[in-house]
């Protein structure tokens, strides 16, 4: 069974579009999951202990990411249109996510 945040992700999804790998961690100090899709890059906020708020706060096409990198501390850096966001994974290397994003830009 799908988790809440995982179907709350799916809606901003366009047709022929899905969801091929998640990865928790941190975007601009709020905890979530970096979700990469066939055609998009996202990270969907989740906030709440009981009562559970989900906020997309990054809906980037793969097609607008002009740069991907890993930082020194294990930071990944995204590069996108005029803005820049900088995901802090919790669990996965950052080099590993790197790739999965790689492979999902083709």
């Amino acid at each position: 069974m799908a988790q809440n945040w995982y179907k709350e992700a799916e809606k901003a999804l366009e047709p022929g579009d899905s969801i091929q790998k998640s990865y928790p961690g941190r975007l601009s100090g709020g905890s979530g999951y970096l979700i990469i899709s066939n055609k998009r890059l996202m990270f969907q906020n989740v906030k709440g202990f009981l009562s559970k708020k989900y906020n997309l706060t990054m809906n980037v096409p793969l097609e607008g990411i002009s740069k991907v990198d890993v930082t020194e501390g294990n930071a990944i850096e995204i590069d996108a249109a005029d803005k820049k966001y900088v995901v802090n994974p919790d669990e996965v290397p950052a080099r590993i996510i790197l790739k999965s994003i790689t492979e999902a830009k083709g």
